[in-house]
């Protein structure tokens, strides 16, 4: 979309790329996203009601590209439950490539607002479809007329962490690492943590960086001290909205621990919100279905802040 209106919007988490699956267009994409450091991670998963199948592609710097299967109305032969698309869904945009601006293609504003109905709009969802009926002068659909829901912990969860990634030099956040589960989000091809090893959050926001001082990381320390080391197990596969999480067994110390950093200091609320109530979790993944996601037996590890370490 934001090719589409040629400015950047808002923080993405993905690049969209639809591909024509005849003269095996799904193989040369791939070998053409492989060929710039991309590898396949989600292999022709379900991606929703109007295109049915996705590839989900992922480089080492947790970037991600998802591969959308279509048909042109031209292609021969067609492939089935391919959705087909026809000049009048499709568009130009623009996008400024090292101070260039370059043409690229992309689906029209009528078929992008299309896109974003059938279900009950998110957030971000919002945003999009007022930019695109504000830019193009589309009327707005019934949905994105009614009053937005209230926030849940897992949208808000969401959408902290995504703003961790849009913002990492100007954010700071305390975890409990967790470095037996890193084989887990290596062998799901997480990018949910920009680059984080798998992690526990205990309070995010934290102090912003350039304000932290020596008598931070000595509270920090502290606290550390006086918790006693404690047992956890990834226990379950689970999701809430957007973001696909481990659970984790028991929760209370990790409770705990968030409830002794907050006291500590009460400016920063949990998710910068006092009325929600995130549950611990090991994020795996944003956007992506639970089926998508390759689990293992049930995971126990023993984690201290002792010597787990803190960031």
């Amino acid at each position: 979309m934001d090719a589409l209106v040629g400015r950047r919007t808002r923080h993405h988490g993905d690049l969209d790329l639809w591909i024509e699956v005849a003269a095996d267009g799904e193989a040369r994409g791939g070998e053409a996203l492989r060929s710039l450091g991309y590898d396949v991670t989600v292999p022709r998963a379900p991606s929703g009601h109007r295109f049915p199948f996705r590839s989900v592609l992922r480089d080492s710097r947790g970037r991600t590209v998802d591969l959308i299967f279509v048909t042109c109305l031209d292609a021969s032969p067609t492939e089935e439950d391919v959705p087909k698309l026809g000049i009048d869904d499709c568009s130009t945009g623009q996008l400024v490539v090292e101070g260039r601006s370059v043409k690229v293609p992309c689906l029209s504003p009528s078929f992008q607002l299309a896109l974003h109905t059938g279900y009950n709009p998110q957030e971000d969802d919002r945003q999009d479809v007022a930019v695109l009926c504000e830019t193009f002068g589309l009327p707005t659909p019934p949905a994105y007329s009614q009053a937005q829901p209230p926030r849940s912990a897992g949208k808000g969860a969401h959408d902290c962490a995504w703003e961790i990634l849009g913002r990492m030099r100007g954010i700071s956040a305390v975890v409990v690492l967790v470095p037996e589960a890193d084989d887990i989000l290596d062998a799901v091809g997480s990018s949910a943590s920009g680059g984080m090893p798998a992690h526990v959050t205990v309070l995010y926001p934290f102090v912003p960086p350039r304000r932290i001082r020596q008598s931070h990381c000595e509270q920090l320390e502290a606290i550390a001290a006086r918790t006693a080391p404690f047992t956890l197990e990834l226990a379950e596969l689970d999701h809430f909205e957007l973001i696909t999480v481990l659970t984790l067994n028991p929760e209370e110390p990790l409770r705990r621990l968030t409830t002794a950093v907050v006291d500590s200091w009460p400016e920063h609320p949990p998710y910068g919100d006092d009325e929600l109530d995130v549950p611990p979790h090991l994020t795996l993944g944003y956007d992506v279905l639970p089926a998508e996601i390759a689990t293992r037996p049930n995971h126990s590890c023993r984690s201290s802040p002792r010597s787990t370490g803190w960031c």
